[in-house]
């Protein structure tokens, strides 16, 4: 009897389980299918119009001005190092980025100045109302900042 009961908790936990697992599959499943399906879609119908885009075209390509916009509060242990490792690593020429920082976080601050001295490609926004604030509000203020006199560097 005690046997009996416990193989069907079992049974019920094992079910439970499998359809836990069956439910939250779907959405991968579907994913995977889209994916399979553009694939085939792109390489009948695309491709055959199209070559595809290389590494060499975007190359060719003239740069055009690009924003970087980074958003950053109490980031003065590594927002140096990050803006110098974008800049170092970044094969693109044209390109301005913008630093969001509050007055209420000099440190930030500072280390921003520091940088935005020795590249002239960073460029420091300083949000007027004091932090923190959550990263769409910073990143609102550096819109504002995005100009095109200011992404049109020489």
């Amino acid at each position: 009897m005690i046997i009996n009961i416990y193989y069907q908790l079992v049974h019920v936990t094992f079910l439970i389980c499998l359809y836990l697992i069956f439910f939250w599959g779907i959405e991968d499943f579907i994913i995977d299918v889209y994916y399979w399906i553009r694939v085939v879609y792109r390489k009948l119908f695309v491709y055959t119009k199209y070559p595809r885009l290389t590494v060499e075209d975007l190359y060719r390509k003239d740069e055009q001005w690009i924003a970087i916009m980074v958003p950053a509060w109490h980031e003065a242990g590594v927002i140096a190092r990050m803006l110098e490792t974008t800049i170092k690593h970044l094969d693109y020429d044209r390109y301005v980025i913008f630093c969001g920082v509050y007055p209420n976080d000099p440190e930030t601050s500072r280390e921003v100045d520091g940088i935005s001295q020795n590249f002239q490609g960073v460029v420091k926004v300083v949000v007027p109302h004091p932090g923190p604030t959550n990263k769409a509000d910073c990143l609102n203020f550096i819109v504002k900042e995005v100009h095109p006199m200011n992404c049109c560097m020489t």
